[in-house]
């Protein structure tokens, strides 16, 4: 087998609590989106304590309770019959050991593959190949059902080693029904490729691919959204470095986070953008990186860029010259939100503490006495899916939080939003917090804060790292877990005409608890497992959870939305684009089971830290800055 590639894995431990702890469109018919809050009793429940031609993405307005929503049309259906022929089942046959008298056992691996050319080439998963043992023989099956043998003989199959890649081609004559329904030779509709680089946080997408158990395999689609189109975290070296003598041949710039989960029998299989278009290939073997494995992510899943299979089919064009295929490029124009991120931002003190923080986190460290300059953002087009808008709008008024022992060393990883002009942001206690511990108790018995607390941007970096911005707790509240903190910076924001104005252009304005409804589509955005800012989508299950009201003193918001260690401390957004919650927990024998501390109750904390006074639970850790927070609602 000759190797295009091969590579290392690598991991930078980057820890968020979970209990687990976890470390909608809208269009407005006016100006007053954000509404005035109404206070109301939420009645509450007990939990049982066991406890046609693909045209793209549409999107149309529909009126709800005096509400515009962003309609989504993704037409699955349609992705599904345009691409489902190009899609096919592998299954690689091998046999191990033996020996002169034993005999050998017969394994059976089974993915997905996607056809990419007229000539019978098809792109899928290197895992399938067995690592040990005898390959006897590899089978495409079409979507009629019938299986053609595919190449096995090592020197057919090309592989990128880190990037979980192989080309195969069919060995044998291949017949399939044309839309006629007349029985022809040759190759269905070879797939049709996106540029990765061209997709979105929170853009609508779906996966093409094998499902497979011990007894059977079939053909399904399965969709979600994009939470994070670049995944660079060192978590991934395999796929990002691969080893330094194949260094120059190819590797994977990114992998792309969704927020579909994956299946056995999908390695290989095809993710599509939100045109209808192979933006990827699906590897679980990224799935098994050291991040992934500790922290038990769920509702994330990865491919490997349709930018590095087209960086390997060029690369094997020495063997293939006649194969190619087309991407197209990318129209990508996103902006680095800290206009002044350049070397005189950067802090130029040398410590053995900033130092070690900076090689712990992968970040810079701004200079605490720059002020620091922002584009200007303004108000997105209102296009696209819910997430996507959402994500458009408020990504860059969310942050990443990171926390340090007294030696500098990156220990806690967790996510927050603005709620100030002036550099407020909240975030759980637990994220912050030294002696936080994982139990059926509150997280905060004990508190002792860490002595380094820093922020970022996700779209705020000097060279491809993030820049890393030290924070103040201004106060906390051991029972419900939340915490203030405030940028030591001083902030500016280009104004729609140029201007420079003081403080940040937009906050994290909250919605009113008593609004919030069953069944009401809602978008995270956290840094969950501590990658970077990602996004996830899903509807409120229940309004208010009471299970763990007597520990934490509130109820919590419960939802479907995927919530994974780092994303705790994260903004809860509802379909209007206003914070309903606070991302705190998630079951951990459930996916998708996910709680949020309530606005009403988050509110009710700000107030009593402006009032200056401690309580039992409420802790004021810097007077003066207490005194002078706010928020928007």
């Amino acid at each position: 087998m000759r190797n295009i590639m091969k590579g290392l894995l690598s991991c930078v431990l980057s820890i968020g609590f979970a209990l687990s702890i976890v470390g909608c469109g809208f269009l407005s018919d006016g100006d007053d989106i954000f509404g005035s809050k109404t206070e109301i009793n939420i009645p509450v429940e007990d939990v049982d304590s066991d406890s046609d031609l693909y045209t793209g993405n549409k999107t149309d307005k529909v009126d709800y309770s005096g509400i515009t929503y962003l309609q989504e049309e993704f037409d699955y259906s349609a992705i599904y019959e345009e691409n489902y022929k190009s899609v096919i089942t592998i299954t690689v046959n091998s046999s191990v050991g033996g020996g002169f008298f034993g005999k050998p056992t017969q394994n059976t691996a089974i993915g997905s593959g996607f056809i990419i050319s007229e000539d019978g080439f098809v792109l899928t998963s290197l895992s399938l190949l067995p690592t040990r043992g005898t390959l006897t023989k590899i089978e495409g099956t079409l979507y009629n059902g019938e299986s053609f043998e595919i190449s096995s003989a090592s020197e057919d199959i090309i592989s990128a080693v880190n990037c979980d890649m192989m080309l195969l081609k069919f060995s044998e004559e291949v017949f399939y029904e044309n839309e006629q329904g007349t029985r022809v030779s040759g190759m269905p509709d070879a797939v049709e490729f996106g540029n990765s680089d061209d997709l979105e946080y929170g853009e609508n997408c779906a996966y093409i691919a094998t499902i497979s158990d011990d007894d059977d395999y079939f053909l399904g689609v399965a969709e979600g959204i994009v939470s994070k189109p670049k995944n660079t975290d060192d978590d991934f070296a395999t796929y990002l470095d691969g080893y330094n003598e194949y260094k120059d041949k190819i590797t994977c710039d990114y992998l792309i986070q969704t927020s579909i989960t994956s299946n056995d029998g999908n390695e290989g299989g095809a993710l599509f953008n939100a045109d209808g278009k192979v933006v990827g290939l699906i590897t679980t073997e990224a799935e098994k990186t050291l991040t992934y494995q500790q922290h038990g992510g769920y509702g994330m899943s990865f491919s490997v860029p349709s930018t590095t299979i087209h960086e390997f089919i060029e690369a094997v064009q020495d063997t293939y010259p006649d194969l190619s295929i087309e991407l197209p490029e990318s129209v990508n124009t996103n902006q680095n939100y800290i206009e002044n991120s350049d070397s005189g931002l950067i802090s130029t003190e040398f410590n053995a503490i900033y130092q070690r923080f900076k090689n712990s986190s992968g970040t810079e460290i701004a200079n605490k006495n720059q002020t620091v300059i922002l584009n200007y953002q303004g108000d997105r087009q209102k296009t696209g899916s819910t997430a996507a808008y959402i994500a458009d709008n408020l990504q860059n008024f969310t942050v990443n939080v990171y926390a340090a022992d007294k030696n500098g060393e990156h220990i806690s990883s967790g996510s927050g939003f603005i709620i100030s002009e002036d550099g407020y942001v909240l975030t759980n206690l637990h994220v912050v917090n030294a002696m936080v511990k994982n139990s059926e108790g509150n997280a905060n018995e004990q508190v002792e804060l860490y002595p380094y607390v820093f922020c970022s941007f996700e779209n705020g970096t000097l060279q491809s790292k993030k820049i890393s911005f030290v924070m103040e707790i201004v106060a906390y509240d051991k029972v419900q877990d939340i915490a203030v903190l405030k940028f030591v910076n001083d902030f500016q924001h280009r104004n729609a005409q140029g201007a420079l104005c003081n403080g940040f252009e937009k906050v994290c304005k909250f919605a009113a608890y008593s609004d919030l409804k069953t069944g009401e589509k809602v978008v995270a955005i956290g840094n969950a497992l501590g990658y970077g800012s990602s996004v996830t989508d899903g509807v409120v299950t229940q309004i208010a959870m009471t299970y763990y009201q007597e520990i934490y003193g509130h109820s919590f918001i419960q939802t479907d939305c995927p919530i994974n260690s780092g994303n705790s401390g994260g903004a809860l957004f509802n379909a209007r684009g206003l914070v309903v919650g606070i991302n705190s927990m998630g079951a951990p024998s459930y996916e998708n089971v996910s709680w949020a501390m309530p606005s009403d109750s988050v509110t009710q904390f700000i107030k009593i830290v402006k009032s200056k006074k401690s309580t039992e639970s409420v802790k004021i850790v810097n007077t003066n800055l207490a005194a002078n927070i706010s928020f928007q609602q």
